[in-house]
Formats: structure tokens, C-alpha cells, sequence
């Protein structure tokens, strides 16, 4: 992003710790943004996000309250539809763990950055997630709307035209047909990348298709394994 466009960007940031609420505002005001509004729990971030439509969240993952972490946040936003998918979500820990990734496979961040963390790092992950959201802009915009077949048509031109992001394109078609109770086709997508270490989504989609046909067993060892 250009220095205009962080300009005209609106950021919450959502963190327990106000100094370091301050320090991410700094590191963002070097690059030309000002519109910023801060939370300090995941209550008043959700709060926030009945109101507003930010552009980019930045929130972090141990949010001190005992309530809910960053990562339950987001799940609640998406549920409830408080956060648009062109919304960039970074998502802030301390560590990064195997059970921290394997959470978020139903509502990924855009991006998870590690404590500590430089300015440059904060930049790169932020220029990224805004790539990728120009390149499927389309396509989630049709996603917020529930237009689930305009969805997999854009999300199948994008894979015909070797786009760079063909692995979400699948996941997203999956989904989409598992909304449309088209099982059968949502199904020989996850079998198909099941073992793909980049896609376990797949693994969870085969376990949500076996509760959605009442094969309650089947899905909890799917679930488990």
C-alpha cells in the first residue's frame, strides 16, 4: 500500500496492554496512517465492529480478560457477520503453536505476527493480506452477500487462470456447495485434499458433511484423527 492508501485506512487495534496498543500505533503512523480506534478486550472490539467497517484489524491472540481470545473474537465476528471479508484481520501472539493454527482452520486470520516483532514485519504482513484481498476482492464481496454459486464461478475462473491463491479458491468452492447441500461435490473436493498439509480444511470439511448426513461416529473419529 501506498502512503495515501494507509491514509485513508481505519484501524482498530485490540490488545490488554495499552503501551503496546501505543507502540503498534506508531509503527503505523511512520507510514502515513491516522484513523485509528483501540479496544482493550474482545467485548468492546466486537463492539466496535456492530458500528464500524474497519479495513484493518489488528488484534491480539491473549487478550487478558479470561473471557474470550483474539481467535474466539474473530470466530464470533465472522459468525455474526459483524466483519466484512475485505477486511484485513491480523491476528497477534506470543508464541505460535500447532493447537493456536489448528483453531483457526474454520475462521483464519489474514495473518498471525509473533512477539516481538519488527516494524518491517507488521509492514510485510499488511501488504500481503492487501494483495490477496485486491486479487479476490470479487469473489469476496460475493461471499459477504451469500451469493454462494457467484462465488464458486469467480472462485473456478480464478483457479482456470493458475491464480495465485487456488488453494482458498478450493476451499471456498467446498464450502459454498456444502451451504447449497451439494455433498456429494463438496465431498470429492476434501477427499481430494485431505492429505495436503495446506488444506486441512479439507479433513474438517469431510467431518461436517458426515454430521450434516447423521453419521455422528464417522465424524467423531474424522474429528479426533
Amino acid at each position: 500500500m501506498k502512503v495515501t492508501e494507509y491514509r485513508s485506512k481505519r484501524f482498530l487495534i485490540v490488545d490488554s496492554y495499552k503501551g503496546f496498543c501505543e507502540t503498534l500505533k506508531k509503527m503505523l503512523q511512520s507510514r502515513g496512517a491516522n484513523r485509528f480506534d483501540v479496544a482493550y478486550n474482545s467485548r468492546d472490539a466486537i463492539n466496535w465492529c456492530k458500528n464500524v467497517d474497519f479495513d484493518v484489524i489488528l488484534m491480539g491472540y491473549d487478550l487478558g480478560d479470561g473471557k474470550q481470545n483474539g481467535q474466539q473474537a474473530l470466530e464470533e465476528l465472522r459468525t455474526n457477520n459483524y466483519l466484512s471479508r475485505s477486511c484485513i484481520f491480523i491476528l497477534i501472539t506470543g508464541e505460535m503453536s500447532q493447537d493456536i493454527v489448528l483453531s483457526a482452520i474454520e475462521h483464519k486470520p489474514d495473518a498471525y505476527l509473533t512477539k516481538p516483532f519488527a516494524p518491517k514485519d507488521l509492514i510485510v504482513r499488511l501488504e500481503s493480506a492487501y494483495k490477496k484481498k485486491m486479487a479476490m476482492a470479487s469473489i469476496y464481496r460475493a461471499l459477504d452477500q451469500k451469493k454462494h454459486k457467484d462465488a464458486i464461478a469467480l472462485c473456478n475462473k480464478h483457479i482456470e487462470n493458475n491464480g495465485p491463491y487456488s488453494n482458498e479458491c478450493l476451499g471456498i468452492i467446498s464450502r459454498q456447495l456444502f451451504e447449497l447441500k451439494h455433498y456429494d461435490q463438496a465431498l470429492a473436493i476434501y477427499e481430494k485434499k485431505k492429505s495436503d498439509p495446506k488444506c486441512q480444511w479439507a479433513a474438517v470439511g469431510i467431518g461436517k458433511i458426515q454430521l450434516a448426513r447423521e453419521e455422528p461416529q464417522e465424524a467423531k473419529k474424522t474429528f479426533e484423527d
